[in-house]
């Protein structure tokens, strides 16, 4: 876990945050470990598609609903939140990286 005083950078790196991302989305350990490190600072992805995604799967933990591919592509659309083509494709790269 972090300390106060670390501040964290934004990952500014896509096949990473993908990875992040599709662990996120595959297990839950790994969701709870990258809440431990990010705690709910979507930006701390640079890419404003991933901070949506990830912003869904935290709205759905604090829903208390699995995290999964379809809950978060559900959870986007409910929120309104319509992502360009290059978005929804990142998405569905992550959907295969799962």
């Amino acid at each position: 876990m972090k300390s106060a005083d670390q501040s964290l950078h934004p990952l500014n790196d896509r096949t990473l945050e993908e990875a992040v991302l599709g662990a996120a989305l595959l297990e839950a350990p790994a969701l709870r470990i990258i809440q431990e490190s990010f705690g709910s600072q979507v930006d701390i992805f640079h890419f404003p598609a991933h901070q949506h995604v990830y912003r869904a799967i935290l709205e759905l933990q604090r829903k208390g609903l699995d995290v999964d591919f379809a809950t978060v592509v559900n959870e986007l659309q409910k929120a309104g939140c319509t992502l360009p083509h290059s978005a929804s494709q990142s998405l569905v790269e992550v959907k295969l990286l799962v």
